[in-house]
């Protein structure tokens, strides 16, 4: 849809690894206890969604020479992983 490539695998892990990390972070499933949560959010979601992977997105897209693109990745990217941290906050309270 750009004209180059944008780094869409990148940007869905970071979305669904957000999403995941506030479902479980608001979970109250029996089996997830504090500890089982801190090591999935932390351990296992946090290796899931890289920032190091974005960073190197962003930097390829500004050395290319997509300023713009490079910015407009990185707010909306950053804006829908906040969002989806919250989406999954919120569906977690309605469990």
């Amino acid at each position: 849809l750009t004209g180059i490539q944008f780094y869409l695998g990148t940007f869905l892990v970071n979305l669904l690894g957000s999403f995941l990390i506030g479902f479980i972070y608001k979970s109250e499933l029996a089996f997830l206890t504090p500890y089982l949560k801190i090591f999935i959010m932390t351990g296992v979601l946090g290796g899931l969604t890289t920032f190091s992977g974005f960073a190197l997105d962003f930097l390829q897209l500004a050395q290319m020479g997509e300023v713009r693109k490079a910015l407009a990745y990185f707010v909306i990217t950053n804006l829908l992983a906040i969002s989806g941290c919250f989406l999954g906050y919120q569906t977690a309270l309605r469990q």
